[in-house]
């Protein structure tokens, strides 16, 4: 769904809204987006707030959690949570961000299987900064296939700080 709007916020209310994926699962190479922050046509989003959310993606598979594109201009992101990752899913995904502020990110997997990636750094488009210039101050990443997942088959991703851990994770 296009949620995101330049100049815009999606907070929660009473401090956290938290929301379930009670949907079908997807499939290999078409996985569903449960909340695409996204502009129409992939355009840019300057100045985005968005926090204080929680996503249960119920164990599912193929579901992307979260998928933030082409955020810019002091957007930010924070004290956001997703938990309960199924196989071949990914919990957030950063595609094509820029000097965008980070808050705490926490992405918990309950299940003992270490299914599914954590956090999902895919710059899909050309050029060499497709990712660049982010301070993540508190990443937590548990019970993962993968921790954080690099895929940097199209752009590089440049000067990226992240503190935090990654636990109980295969790789």
């Amino acid at each position: 769904y296009p949620l995101a709007r330049n100049n815009k916020s999606i907070i929660g209310a009473e401090n956290v809204t938290t929301f379930n994926y009670v949907g079908i699962a997807g499939t290999v190479g078409n996985l569903v987006t449960v909340i695409k922050l996204r502009a129409l046509a992939d355009a840019a989003i300057s100045k985005f707030v968005y926090k204080n959310i929680i996503l249960d993606l119920n164990g599912i598979d193929y579901l992307k959690g979260i998928s933030a594109k082409y955020y810019t201009n002091d957007s930010y992101i924070g004290e956001v949570a997703v938990r309960n990752c199924g196989p071949n899913s990914e919990m957030l995904e950063i595609d094509k961000l820029y000097y965008t502020r980070w808050g705490s990110i926490t992405l918990r997997n309950s299940s003992v299987f270490r299914q599914g990636k954590g956090l999902v750094l895919r710059p899909t488009t050309d050029g060499n900064s497709s990712i660049n210039a982010h301070f993540l101050p508190k990443l937590e990443v548990t019970g993962c296939e993968d921790g954080v997942y690099i895929d940097t088959t199209v752009a590089q991703v440049n000067t990226m700080k992240i503190i935090g851990s990654v636990e109980a994770c295969t790789n």
